[in-house]
């Protein structure tokens, strides 16, 4: 199984030159395909990687293997998480390439940078080092960009405020690197969770997770910074959106609880404080996200915040700090995120296929309108149940009230825009293709059919329980025997969460 682990990242990179060379010769429709062959490739790696992930499979590049607990070498270490992680990356990219029809612009260029993201995004799953992580990342975040620059005025003025936000949360995250660095002498996560277990955390230790958990806020798009990502998925063309709002801000939201679990998570290493700041800066960002939806005109610009809201119920799930939580932040985020593609997938009125074609579309963003009001049995309910069954006491019944909250104001802007039927986009719409309204049936359809896959609810708790299993993960990085705990059993979420999505 870990010898499939570089090949996610390798046959998007190989692709994309290929595309480049022969871009003055290959039919439009031939780029496309390739494109689309190496995003569905990548998909079913993923998906091989997750039906054998039943631990932390490791694959060291170069045969560089750790040394009497010195790490040297880069590997993947590829768990559940990041299998699913690469699944998800595949498929979203394969829908978003299937909608690129309806953008003119989409040619070569475009596609061979959507498989530079695949690549970037397949490499921040599975690796197992702290400052690749951040070098995946940042290429993403630069072929995004190059996406954003190649629309019009509105777009590029989106794409120079993604740019100066990443920056600065670039430099944050470089910064608690080269701190924790200089403590540890490690990059790899498992070796620097292994010391900051041995030793007690000191202040050093807690402002570089300050910086990395500030860092990974800010390119997730949480309160106060969210701006960038309302201005640039706002004004991008409707497949750049889609990777903006589906892939990148999930990403954001898996590397803190990476780095938590990873590093942090020991009782020397363990900041109290950690867990009130995450799901303080979850909640503000879900309910202004779900109030700002309703306040402002442009539908862009709704749609935008409604995918703000969301990446703060996502960060509530990590934030909780439990299995629970993370479970339905795995479901959610993978739910969530298909959905909120399908929007910006649908935004704009279809004029290619007259009456019916606008007919079609309304009735998508109805039915995404339900999926995020967690309607069962699309996945998004599962999702919010494991959430809500992550907080505990008092903080129980506030989860309850924030999922509904935002459940029911996110819902109702989808829906108001299906009914009112307003252009999603400033200026005349252009002419859309079928690409568009398949690409949203098929991501709705997904995420209704991931509510139906037998055994969600627990494997996702299973994957939750390895994820967070610190020792483990460091014993099957640096090879010493450390017995995995035993996932535990879950009781089933019962009929309140499908209570709540209908009540949604």
């Amino acid at each position: 199984m870990p010898s499939l682990a570089p090949y996610p990242v390798v046959v998007p990179l190989l692709t994309a030159p290929a595309i480049l060379a022969g871009r003055r010769h290959l039919p439009r429709a031939v780029v496309r395909g390739l494109a689309l062959a190496a995003a569905l490739t990548v998909a079913a790696l993923g998906a091989t990687l997750l039906a054998q992930a039943h631990g932390v499979g490791v694959y060291w590049f170069g045969g560089w293997r750790p040394r009497h607990g010195v790490v040297i070498g880069v590997n993947f270490a590829v768990d559940s998480f990041g299998a699913a992680g690469v699944l998800f990356a595949g498929a979203l990219t394969a829908a978003v390439l299937l909608a690129a029809g309806s953008w003119h612009r989409f040619g070569p260029l475009a596609h061979v940078l959507t498989l530079v993201v695949l690549a970037a995004a397949s490499g921040f799953c599975l690796t197992g080092d702290l400052f690749n992580m951040f070098v995946f990342f940042e290429l993403m975040s630069v072929a995004t960009i190059a996406l954003l620059a190649l629309g019009d005025t509105r777009s590029l003025r989106g794409a120079l405020h993604f740019a100066i936000s990443n920056s600065i949360g670039a430099f944050f995250v470089l910064i608690g690197i080269a701190l924790l660095y200089a403590r540890t002498g490690a990059l790899n996560f498992a070796a620097i969770g292994e010391h900051l277990a041995a030793h007690r955390a000191d202040q050093l230790v807690v402002v570089a997770l300050l910086l990395l958990v500030v860092g990974f806020m800010i390119k997730a798009a949480i309160v106060p910074f969210h701006f960038w990502l309302v201005d640039a998925a706002s004004s991008a063309p409707p497949p750049v959106s889609m990777l903006l709002v589906g892939l990148l801000d999930t990403l954001g939201v898996y590397a803190i609880a990476r780095i938590y679990w990873t590093m942090f998570s020991s009782p020397h290493a363990r900041v109290g404080t950690l867990q009130p700041v995450l799901v303080g800066a979850g909640v503000a960002t879900a309910l202004l996200g779900a109030v700002l939806c309703l306040a402002h005109e442009a539908p862009t610009r709704r749609l935008a915040f409604v995918a703000v809201s969301h990446a703060g119920l996502m960060l509530v799930g990590v934030g909780l700090l439990s299995r629970a939580g993370l479970a339905g932040f795995g479901i959610y985020a993978v739910a969530s995120g298909a959905t909120k593609a399908a929007l910006f997938a649908l935004a704009t009125p279809d004029r290619a296929h007259g009456w019916l074609g606008e007919r079609g579309r309304r009735a998508l963003l109805v039915v995404a309108g339900l999926v995020l009001a967690g309607l069962p049995p699309a996945a998004t309910w599962l999702g919010k149940g494991l959430l809500e069954g992550g907080a505990t006491g008092a903080a129980h019944a506030a989860v309850v009230a924030l999922v509904l909250v935002v459940s029911v104001l996110t819902a109702a802007t989808v829906i108001e825009l299906a009914v009112a039927g307003r252009d999603a986009r400033a200026g005349p719409p252009a002419i859309r293709r079928s690409g568009a309204l398949v690409a949203g049936a098929v991501l709705l359809a997904a995420t209704v059919g991931l509510g139906l896959v037998p055994g969600l609810t627990g494997g996702s708790v299973d994957a939750a329980a390895r994820f967070v299993d610190r020792p483990a993960y460091a014993g099957a990085v640096l090879g010493s025997a450390v017995p995995p705990v035993s996932p535990s059993t879950t009781p089933g979420l019962g009929v309140t969460p499908a209570l709540l999505g209908v009540a949604s």
